[in-house]
């Protein structure tokens, strides 16, 4: 069942994240919901990877491991959609 898998506008926060689905999903993050993402990923866990994010910041996007990162402070809106 392919679909919306979760949708926020406003700060992710763990208890959004509690009732997110783990499931093979692409998603984007969005610093306004008028422009275009800001990144765009694949998971085959969508809340553990959202987790990562989020949570504990420890994915090299948000450390800056390779070269660019984003501050997950500024996302304002998530979407995913399950592949």
């Amino acid at each position: 069942n392919k679909g919306t898998v979760g949708m926020s506008i406003g700060i992710i926060t763990k208890s959004y994240l509690f009732y997110l689905n783990d499931v093979v999903a692409v998603y984007g993050m969005y610093r306004s919901i008028s422009k275009g993402p800001i990144y765009i990923g694949q998971s085959t866990t969508l809340k553990d990877r959202l987790t990562q994010h989020f949570i504990y910041k420890n994915l090299s996007i948000v450390t800056g491991q390779n070269g660019y990162s984003f501050n997950p402070s500024y996302i304002r809106a998530f979407t995913g959609r399950r592949i």
